[in-house]
């Protein structure tokens, strides 16, 4: 990371208005609805740390934002099997989009914590579904008036309708919704008794966190700030290698910055070492290498070249 770190200017707290129509109401009411059970650490730690982000405005206090740093990095050390640590991941997640937190302080360490959970749960190629949002409302309508017949929790059609929601796939540039969409999953797999339907959701709420975590992170890729930048590609990763290729191809491009450049040689290496991409797929991504920028770059990019020659 650089030296020097500074908290970005702070960000107005506010609710994204949706052109697109998607049924957000749908999705908050969902969690809302659910009612945690008991007040656990990890749930006390993430409702403090919604609380003081939310009175930070016009000014971030110090102190409050390193209470909200310690929150964060004691979620990161949560046992990653267990569902708190999921749900901990899409509240991570959440706190690390631009529009989640008004301190790209928060903002990196959240995304780092998130995926420290996250990343033993495997992942998957980027997937986009193409549903029109009245096809989706029909969807979840459909769902909940199932739910609202307690004959019919353990519906066959109620239960292909969760394992569809839950395997849906929200399209970059829509983080907000998968969000919203995985916290609705995972919260109801975790805390819910709803029989084969809470089944469906435990079994689907790894992929569905980590989509909207993935979501998150190509965001964060484009950040104005070089070394949120910079954490973007180091998490990278812990993405499939699909789009993880992809993200450090488009730094490689056009990035400047050169820590951010190192951070995306690092993924790159960890995948050459992990064995996760094939020495073609990783020999194309290395070509792109800017390396005129710089010779530590350059030392770096050839001895990658010399691994993957042999």
């Amino acid at each position: 990371m650089p030296s020097v770190r500074r908290p970005a200017s702070p960000l107005s707290r506010r609710v994204v208005a949706r052109r697109s129509g998607w049924p957000v109401r749908w999705l908050a009411l969902s969690v809302l609805t659910i009612g945690l059970a008991a007040c656990t650490s990890p749930k006390v730690r993430r409702d403090a740390i919604d609380e003081i982000s939310s009175r930070w405005n016009e000014q971030l206090e110090v102190d409050e934002q390193e209470e909200v740093l310690e929150h964060v990095a004691e979620l990161g050390e949560l046992n990653p099997g267990k569902a708190q640590a999921l749900v901990s991941v899409v509240s991570l997640a959440r706190q690390a989009h631009p529009q989640g937190n008004p301190s790209a302080l928060v903002r990196v360490d959240a995304l780092r914590a998130a995926w420290k959970l996250a990343s033993i749960h495997p992942g998957e190629p980027l997937r986009a579904d193409s549903l029109t949002p009245a096809e989706f409302s029909e969807s979840t309508r459909r769902f909940e008036a199932l739910s609202a017949d307690p004959e019919r929790h353990a519906d066959v059609e109620r239960i292909e309708l969760a394992r569809f929601m839950s395997r849906y796939r929200f399209p970059p540039g829509e983080e907000d919704l998968a969000l919203s969409l995985a916290e609705t999953v995972v919260t109801r797999g975790a805390f819910t008794r709803e029989g084969p339907v809470r089944d469906v959701f435990i079994a689907e709420s790894p992929g569905c966190a980590r989509h909207a975590l993935v979501l998150v992170t190509l965001r964060l890729a484009d950040d104005s700030l070089a070394w949120v930048r910079e954490e973007s590609l180091r998490q990278a990763r812990h993405m499939h290698p699909g789009p993880a290729l992809d993200l450090i191809a488009g730094a490689f491009r056009i990035e400047e910055d050169m820590q951010v450049l190192l951070a995306a040689m690092d993924s790159l290496e960890y995948l050459s070492e992990e064995g996760r991409a094939t020495r073609q797929e990783l020999g194309t991504v290395l070509a792109l290498a800017p390396l005129p920028a710089s010779f530590v770059l350059k030392r770096r990019a050839e001895a990658l070249q010399e691994r993957l020659d042999s």
